[in-house]
């Protein structure tokens, strides 16, 4: 039965007694006529009823007080254990966090919590100064913000640290800071490594660009070798003919001998014409040995002028292989800025592939056309032969090093590859090739020198 109905019911129960007792005191007053008797008995029961009432009530209220305080105390107990609970859950997460987790109270800068994992790391560090604890330097640092985000290096742990602190309000109302410290040092690890090869890279580039030098000295060593075969095979072509008069002459000279015939005048023309041999011969030496020169420098120079001495060592093979030649120079010399000397090895190996394409595809009525002809600001040499032409499938790997369609043993395949450089790299023009009617056509494009632009 609810507490505050049987209360009610009490009160009742002693208003009633206390009206009996009333009329009773009335009876009383009536059968005695005294006025200080009925007075006493008036105002007697009417204290009496008031000091009952107030009486009931105060341990009605005591009661129903009483009651409301342990409902609250049974509530409070129940959230205690709630958040207890919570409690015991929260920590639970923090623990299975592999990262380190501890608050520390503002005020002392004293840990208050550590999970598992930093416990881990630094040992019982609850309630320990939070410097001494974790050895972050940022510790002994006033924290005057609401978040910082940092990095540092664990003494304790021998790690590196991407930590963050942030101001909040713990479980107890009180002001803190919860750090978060996460690992990173196989990624400082990484950057360092980055950090060395970004150091060495300038010397790793070097190193590089040595080799490929290296590698491109070697390359101009084989193709200078190459191109020496061919010089040797045009020797013997220009030197064949003086050889085989001279050879002549001296036979001559024995049976003029042995028939009495040997004047002044026949001596004099003979030894004349022996020596003109002679000095052929030597001219021609020093050709080749002037095409070869290796420290010629940097100047400019006449296309014409060079193309020409190279055909004058070529056209001994071009000739023996019976192609005819057709040049087509611009009357005006056109002049670059370069070294004229590789410049000839370009035109004598484009001239000698043309050659040999020739030779391989068409057994006679070869036909080699080298032109020069100019624009506004270039001039533009082209070698174009009658030998069939470059197959699709290898016109875009011609300058490639080491790419021959030649037969093994017939070709280098360096050739190519040096004119691209003598023409790109050392004198910064361009090289290509593509295919016309029956046969090919290489040109390349060198920039006049200052004096001889056209302006347009």
């Amino acid at each position: 039965m609810n507490k505050k109905y049987l209360f009610l019911a009490i009160f009742i129960i002693l208003q009633a007694v206390l009206v009996v007792n009333a009329f009773y005191a009335q009876s009383l007053i009536e059968a005695n006529d005294s006025v200080e008797l009925k007075t006493l008995l008036f105002f007697g029961s009417f204290f009496t009823s008031i000091l009952i009432f107030f009486s009931i009530f105060f341990v009605y209220k005591t009661i129903v007080s009483a009651d409301k305080l342990k409902k609250e105390s049974t509530k409070i107990e129940d959230m205690a254990q709630n958040l207890r609970a919570i409690n015991r859950n929260f920590a639970g997460v923090l623990n299975s966090i592999n990262a380190i987790i501890y608050v520390s109270d503002l005020k002392n800068s004293e840990i208050i919590f550590a999970n598992n994992y930093a416990i881990s790391k630094f040992g019982e560090i609850v309630g320990k100064a939070t410097s001494v604890a974790t050895k972050n330097p940022m510790e002994l640092e006033p924290f005057t913000q609401d978040l910082i985000t940092y990095e540092y290096y664990n003494e304790v742990s021998n790690e590196w640290y991407s930590a963050t602190d942030k101001k909040s309000v713990w479980m107890d109302g009180q002001g803190v800071k919860i750090s978060i410290c996460l690992d990173i040092s196989d990624r400082k690890s990484v950057e360092d490594k980055l950090k060395e090869i970004n150091e060495r890279l300038q010397d790793m580039i070097d190193e590089a660009v040595a080799e490929v030098r290296k590698k491109d000295k070697l390359l101009i060593q084989q193709s200078k070798m190459a191109a020496m075969g061919e010089m040797i095979g045009a020797i013997a072509h220009q030197w064949r003919q003086p050889l085989n008069a001279l050879g002549l002459m001296i036979q001559d000279l024995r049976l003029s001998y042995q028939l009495n015939d040997l004047n002044d005048e026949y001596m004099e023309k003979t030894t004349g014409d022996a020596m003109g041999q002679v000095r052929y011969m030597s001219k021609t030496i020093d050709d080749f040995r002037n095409f070869f020169r290796p420290d010629k420098p940097k100047a400019i120079f006449s296309i014409q002028e060079t193309i020409l001495d190279v055909l004058k060592i070529a056209s001994p093979q071009l000739n023996n292989a019976n192609i005819e030649v057709i040049t087509a120079l611009d009357k005006i010399a056109l002049k670059v800025d370069g070294y004229e000397n590789e410049f000839k090895q370009v035109v004598l190996n484009l001239i000698t592939n043309a050659k040999d394409a020739i030779v391989e595809k068409i057994n006679d009525g070869g036909k080699l056309e080298i032109g020069v002809s100019r624009d506004a600001k270039k001039a533009i040499l082209t070698v174009t032969d009658n030998g069939g032409g470059i197959r699709d499938d290898v016109l875009e790997k011609i300058f490639e090093p080491y790419f021959t369609t030649k037969d093994q043993g017939k070709g280098t395949g360096i050739g190519l590859y040096m004119c691209k450089m003598i023409i790109e790299d050392n004198m910064n023009g361009s090289i290509f090739a593509f295919n016309i009617d029956d046969g090919a056509r290489f040109q390349v494009e060198l920039a006049l020198a200052d004096s001889e632009v056209v302006d347009v």
